[in-house]
């Protein structure tokens, strides 16, 4: 039976089974990556085999709590709500959880540690995910002729996002992270720019506490 016919029951099995073995053989799959890779065994076990662990993990925890229904278009006519603040949060938050894994990444002896970095792992690459769904949605729904005209740099910094935000999912390095935030800001930064909308810095407050472009919001009266 192939997985797209399986139910979600014998899918999440199936995940699971392949999540136990992965864990049994993970140093045998850390040491066949360096060997066949060249890398060095220290960044297989930290990284590499690390990376298909958190995938397994990550298909895993989706299944579990993914409401399947008949997806529809909410409306006929695009609402026009468009807003750049949830892709501006989840590259921090990319940020943030390789800050975490770092901390750790060199002290994996424990199955507490372990289980910890396949967790931050798998989250660090979800909000990759979702740093590019939220950049392409605007990008693809929002963006027309006179916007693609008044800033014709967008194509290639939509395009560059996606290329950081592929790198996060890839590595470990905060470079990416950095800037995969500063490609971000910059797409808010014109995206306000087409609702001539004022836009200012400011420092995130929380953790990792780095620039955030927001919009200048208008008082009441």
């Amino acid at each position: 039976e192939s997985y797209s016919m399986m139910s979600v029951y014998d899918r999440v099995g199936l995940l699971e089974k392949i999540l136990e073995i992965y864990q049994g053989r993970y140093d045998e799959i850390a040491e066949t990556i360096s060997s066949e890779m060249g890398a060095p065994i220290g960044l297989s076990k930290a990284a590499q085999a690390a990376t298909g662990l958190g995938h397994f993990g990550t298909a895993l925890e989706t299944l579990k709590n993914y409401k399947f229904e008949e997806v529809k278009a909410h409306c006929d006519i695009p609402c026009a709500i468009y807003d750049p603040s949830q892709a501006q949060y989840s590259a921090l938050s990319v940020i943030r959880f390789l800050d975490l894994i770092n901390d750790i990444k060199d002290d994996l002896g424990n199955s507490e540690n372990m289980a910890k970095f396949v967790r931050l792992v798998a989250e660090k690459e979800s909000h990759a995910v979702i740093t590019k769904n939220e950049i392409t949605t605007i990008w693809g729904d929002y963006f027309k002729e006179p916007q693609f005209s008044a800033y014709p740099e967008i194509h290639e910094l939509t395009h560059s996002i996606m290329m950081n935000a592929s790198k996060c999912k890839q590595s470990l390095d905060k470079e990416n992270g950095a800037n995969l935030l500063a490609g971000v800001n910059r797409f808010a930064e014109i995206f306000w720019a087409t609702k001539d909308t004022e836009t200012e810095s400011k420092i995130s407050p929380y953790l990792p506490n780095l620039e955030i472009i927001c919009p200048v919001l208008k008082d009441n009266n």
